[in-house]
């Protein structure tokens, strides 16, 4: 049992194959040519337990012997050397072609395979070894040699190695021996090879010709392709035959090389040995030339063959017109072989001039961009002196080769190769063949042409503007657009070029359009089948004045007052604008503020509007009126009275606050300005008040968010009616009495004495004199002499002005002078007197209402008794008002005479300053009495206060206005000793008596309020 594990053991080894084993099948070496492709045939095995790791986690990679991976089947294009797994690794198949092997890449390479699993594997112990190399291996030829019968069928066999298998190489045969089989065969290390069969029945006519087999390889990095070749020499045996050409043109002084084969019959091979000579004769069976004595013969020449090998090529020298002629030649031996070949003759023409080259192909019709391939061959029967050839024009690199006809006469070749283009089109090109003669004399030359025809899109794209120049606005221009292309231009089309884009303007290679500033730049297009060619942009020259003439503004938006600002004006004109001129649009006006295109200016609220005009030789534009946005706090600040002049105290007024600012007034605020405070009044831009005497002086302020601006101090002019002042009052001496006489109103009120009703002015009996004290106030003194002081009981002083009036009278009694003794007496019984004579006018007053209230029963309408003043013959009168008089009765006065002034005002206004207060506390005391008749009665309280000079007259107003009630209402005032009394409204009334107190009492202003307000008693409460 031990010994058959044995033997299957080494079986195993002997044959791993069928054990399993890690082996990789490739080459050993491959040749590759640089800049192309490799492909590595490869595959491998591995031992049984790993087969089932062969899956798709696996990878080919290959290393060189650095063991430095280069190519990677995972990551191809991340490889050091790029390429592709083509071969499946599940199935054992590892080859891989390697892409655009450099130099650098000669190494030895091993192959590894590496999986997500177990299987990992490097196949060290076979190596590649790639040789990358400049030129590609030569191809091979089968058989190598050519030495069959004439008849015979012939196959010849190329091949060439195909390393890279996307770029085979291309296998060509010359000559064209006839249809050729091209294949990729397989060699038996998998490696490929391109191979091409070529079968032809063997001829005379391949008797010593050169078969060749060109392998031409396309690189894959573009680069110029690479060509190798092998060839062979035919030896073909035939019957007794000469080979050679029927006819030859020599060249007059130069020499003939004569190609020439024979074949013999195969027992005469023996005899062909170095006693052999070859000798030509012409036509006339005349020896011209022997090779075995070749100086002596007629036309010297050489033997350039070997006879032994059937080779009878013989040079003749220095041909002239009469070696013209048919010659054949003779085979003589110092044996048997002795053979004139006169079935087949050459006929020898020597002309003065070489034959012409001929052009290969000879007309080019191609399109442009085309590769062209030019051939020119010139006949060469002269070996040691054939022609040079030349192109005209020179077209690029021209190879030039010696070649061989069918014939084996010689041929120099000249192949230029080049890109067509339109600018070869029409051209005529040429190849010259220049012949040096053998005898020295003048060299020949001659030529053979072709013109290009080249097809071509349209080129060199043209417009021309007619008339040149600058050319007015408005005026007609003629474009023409011309181009050059091959076929013909088929289509015209011009064009505007705004900006990127392509605007359409007409069609046709004449276009006649308006010169505007808009008519350019503009381009036209020319197309024919082929293509389209575009002209280079174009400008027509049009000359205008000025226009689009604007004005920017550095910086933009709103900026602070007094900042930099730079104005640029700018415009287009043709020709350029030559002045730049800036004015300020001062309503209809233009006032100048500056030139040039840039102006820096000081930003403030008067910056603009502005505008700027820009002027050239053609005329001048002026661009739109602009305006700075400059921000500034608020200026100008004014207030504006409605109704503007003198208004009546208590009227409504509106005072309107206007302010010039940017950004607009945010607050207006209205202040009185009471000496150097501001007492606030109000807000807004407009407000309304009511016109008083104290309505000002005040001012406004506005306030936007950078600052604030404030108005003049302005004044109301209130007009209101003359008021007689408290000051007003009179003095006495011993000599003379002096009273006086303050007023004011607005406007001025002046000033009226009058005495017994009459006014009076200034005489020797009275002295008056008046004094402004401002604008509003007046004083008035009268000074009476002492004899006439004493009848002044009706002395009145009147003041008037546009609003209205006030009167006061002066009361002035006459005294009988007392004894010191009886003074303190006489004091006490004025002050008794006093009090009497105030429950007496109280008294008086109410009896009177009574009274009055029952006669206004039976009036028809209700009246007041007035005393009229009278008229004094002067013509001064006292208008013609009602007033209310209040009489005075003092019986006895103990002391010296005094004067009581009582201020009256007059009913027709109302509103005068000179009435007494309207108001007064409401009774205190009522009573109720029916009279006997049964009419009503009506009662009166009386309640004096003192009058506080804080509190508001509307707080105990009385209404007047009640129907069926009358109202009284008396002010007492002591005045340094000085009672007054002033009695207004008052509808019904009896007599009032003043109180009248001494002097000396202290001069104090205290003073009382009576309301008295009548109403029937109704007899139902």
């Amino acid at each position: 049992m031990a010994a058959a594990l044995t033997l299957l053991l080494i079986g195993c080894l002997l044959q791993s194959v069928h054990c399993g084993e890690f082996k990789v099948t490739m080459p050993q070496t491959i040749e590759v040519l640089r800049g192309s492709c490799v492909t590595i045939p490869c595959s491998f095995d591995t031992e049984d337990g790993y087969r089932s790791n062969l899956d798709r986690t696996c990878r080919a990679m290959w290393k060189h012997y650095q063991d430095v991976v280069v190519f990677n089947s995972r990551n191809p294009h991340s490889s050091t050397i790029k390429g592709k797994l083509t071969g499946v690794l599940t199935a054992k198949d590892c080859t891989t072609t390697l892409n655009n092997m450099q130099p650098e890449h000669s190494n030895k390479y091993y192959f590894r395979v590496q999986c997500k699993n177990r299987l990992k594997y490097d196949f060290i112990e076979q190596k590649l070894d790639i040789s990358v190399k400049n030129d590609p291996p030569r191809p091979t030829l089968t058989p190598s040699t050519l030495e069959v019968e004439e008849g015979t069928s012939v196959s010849l066999k190329c091949s060439a190695p195909a390393p890279c298998l996307s770029h085979p190489p291309t296998l060509t045969w010359t000559p064209s021996l006839g249809h050729s089989q091209e294949t990729l065969e397989e060699n038996q290390n998998k490696t490929k090879v391109k191979t091409s069969v070529v079968t032809f029945t063997a001829s005379h006519l391949h008797h010593r010709q050169e078969i060749s087999c060109t392998a031409v390889y396309n690189k894959q990095d573009g680069s110029t392709e690479s060509s190798v070749s092998t060839s062979l020499t035919a030896d073909i045996s035939c019957p007794f035959k000469v080979i050679m050409p029927q006819t030859l043109e020599v060249l007059k002084g130069s020499c003939v090389t004569i190609p020439c084969s024979f074949c013999i019959k195969a027992d005469f091979r023996s005899n062909l040995d170095g006693t052999c000579k070859a000798m030509w004769k012409n036509e006339q069976h005349v020896v011209v030339f022997d090779s075995s004595n070749p100086q002596s013969s007629t036309i010297k020449g050489k033997l350039t063959g070997d006879l032994t090998k059937r080779d009878c090529t013989t040079t003749l020298n220095n041909m002239q017109p009469e070696h013209s002629n048919k010659y054949y030649l003779r085979l003589e031996c110092d044996n048997r072989l002795k053979l004139n070949f006169n079935e087949q003759k050459l006929n020898i023409t020597v002309k003065d001039d070489p034959l012409r080259p001929t052009l290969t192909p000879s007309t080019l019709e191609v399109e442009e961009g085309t590769s062209v391939s030019l051939k020119c061959s010139a006949p060469a029967p002269c070996l040691s002196h054939p022609p040079t050839l030349t192109w005209t024009p020179s077209l690029g690199h021209s190879q030039e080769t010696l070649e061989e006809n069918q014939d084996k006469t010689k041929v120099k070749t000249s192949v230029v190769i080049f890109t067509a283009s339109h600018l070869h089109h029409r051209q005529e090109i040429s190849c010259t063949a220049v012949y040096n003669k053998q005898d020295g004399s003048t060299e020949s030359s001659v030529s053979t042409s072709l013109r290009a025809d080249i097809s071509y899109s349209p080129k060199h794209t043209t417009v021309s503007v007619s008339p040149s120049g600058p050319v007015p606005e408005d005026s007609t221009v003629t474009l023409t657009c011309s181009s050059t292309a091959n076929p013909a231009v088929r289509n015209y089309i011009c064009y505007r070029a705004d900006g990127g884009q392509e605007t359409f303007i007409g069609t046709g290679p004449v276009l006649n359009i308006k010169a505007s500033e808009v008519s350019g730049p503009f381009f036209c297009k020319a197309e024919n089948d082929l293509g389209a060619g575009r002209s280079n942009i174009s400008q027509i020259d049009v000359q205008y004045s000025p226009k689009h003439t604007t004005v920017s503004v550095s910086p933009s938006g709103p900026v602070p007052e007094d900042s930099n600002v730079t104005l640029t004006c700018s415009s287009t004109a043709n020709p350029a604008v030559r002045n730049y001129t800036w004015y300020r649009a001062d309503g209809g006006q233009e006032t100048f503020i500056g030139t040039g295109p840039v102006l820096n200016i000081k930003a403030s609220e008067v910056s603009g509007p502005f505008f700027c005009k820009a002027e050239n030789d053609l005329g001048a534009g002026q661009s739109n009126i602009s305006q700075i946005d400059v921000q500034y706090s608020p200026k100008h600040t004014t207030v504006s009275v409605s109704p503007s002049g003198p208004v009546p105290e208590d009227s409504n007024v509106t005072l309107t606050c206007s302010s010039t600012a940017n950004p607009a007034v945010r607050n207006y605020t209205w202040y009185r300005a009471d000496g150097g405070q501001e007492t606030f009044i109000g807000t807004g831009p407009v407000l309304n008040i009511k016109a008083s005497e104290v309505s000002g002086p005040f001012f406004c302020k506005a306030e936007n968010d950078l600052g604030a601006g404030r108005s003049h101090i302005s004044q109301i002019d209130v007009q209101f009616a003359p008021q007689i002042l408290f000051s007003s009052d009179c003095t006495k001496t011993a000599d003379q009495l002096n009273c006086s006489c303050e007023t004011v109103g607005k406007p001025s009120p002046t000033l009226q004495w009058y005495l017994d009703g009459l006014p009076f002015n200034h005489s020797d009996k009275f002295a008056i004199s008046n004094k402004p004290l401002n604008e509003t106030s007046l004083r008035s003194i009268i000074t009476v002499n002492q004899p006439q002081w004493r009848n002044l009981s009706t002395l009145f002083c009147r003041s008037s002005n546009s609003v209205g009036s006030a009167t006061q009278r002066f009361y002035v009694y006459s005294v009988e002078p007392q004894t010191s003794a009886q003074s303190h007496d006489q004091v006490k019984m004025t002050v008794s007197i006093i009090i009497v004579v105030a429950l007496l006018v109280v008294v008086c007053a109410l009896l009177l209402v009574i009274r009055a209230q029952k006669t206004r029963h039976n009036l028809p309408k209700g009246t007041v008794v007035v005393s009229e003043l009278l008229t004094s013959g002067e013509g001064n009168e006292v208008p013609n008002t009602t007033e209310d008089d209040i009489y005075v009765n003092a019986s006895v006065l103990r002391q010296e005479d005094v004067a009581h002034p009582a201020a009256v005002s007059e009913p027709n206004n109302g509103d005068s300053p000179s009435s007494g207060p309207n108001n007064a506390e409401g009774a205190d005391k009522n009573s109720e009495k029916k009279n006997e008749g049964g009419s009503d009665v009506v009662y009166a309280s009386v309640d004096w206060k003192s009058k506080s000079k804080k509190k508001k007259k509307e707080e105990d107003a009385v209404d007047m206005d009640q129907p069926g009630s009358s109202y009284l209402e008396e002010e007492r005032c002591m005045v340094g000793g000085m009672s007054r009394n002033y009695v207004s409204n008052a509808m019904e009334m009896g007599s009032l008596y003043d109180n009248v107190e001494p002097r000396n009492v202290k001069r104090e202003v205290e003073c009382e309020y009576a309301q008295v307000q009548f109403k029937k008693k109704s007899e139902k409460k």
